[in-house]
């Protein structure tokens, strides 16, 4: 956030305009030695900015890299670093390879977490590197973004709930 009040160079500023003002004959000198001393401050706080948007770019280049390595269908050949739990709205799931439907109902949500993990865990289509990246994931954050009281819906979860 900027500072109230005048800044330094506005107060050089300033006293330059008063002082051409103010100006008898042979003080020349004096106000050519104040203006390079203003080109100087003006340079150095634009390549500090430009600095700042340089490093503020790469960041962002960063940041959408990673975001970009995050996907919800991996592949055979994609390594597999760590699963992210993810609660939203199931149209916008529609291409997560793993995933449940939450609707209100009875059962608590550390429960509906535990049951959809276990859906996952005894899917066919899951690897061994899947399953221990499912174990490695904690309780708690898989139950943190769940509402409370939920009914956990998937295609086979009644088939698995039978064995």
């Amino acid at each position: 956030m900027p500072k109230k009040g005048k800044t330094n160079q506005e107060s050089a500023k300033k006293q330059s305009q008063k002082q051409r003002r103010d100006q008898k004959p042979g003080q020349d000198a004096r106000i050519e030695e104040l203006t390079p001393e203003l080109e100087g401050a003006s340079l150095e706080e634009h390549l500090d900015d430009k600095e700042e948007q340089d490093q503020d770019q790469n960041i962002n280049e960063e940041g959408m890299a990673l975001f970009d390595s995050l996907t919800g269908q991996p592949h055979q050949e994609d390594i597999l670093l760590f699963a992210v739990p993810v609660c939203a709205p199931y149209t916008a799931m529609a291409g997560y390879k793993y995933k449940v439907k939450l609707t209100p109902g009875t059962q608590k949500k550390g429960k509906a977490a535990k049951t959809a993990l276990h859906n996952f865990m005894q899917s066919r289509e899951s690897t061994t590197r899947e399953k221990d990246l499912f174990r490695s994931v904690k309780d708690t954050d898989l139950s943190r973004n769940i509402p409370g009281k939920v009914k956990v819906s998937a295609p086979n979860l009644q088939h698995l709930r039978k064995k």
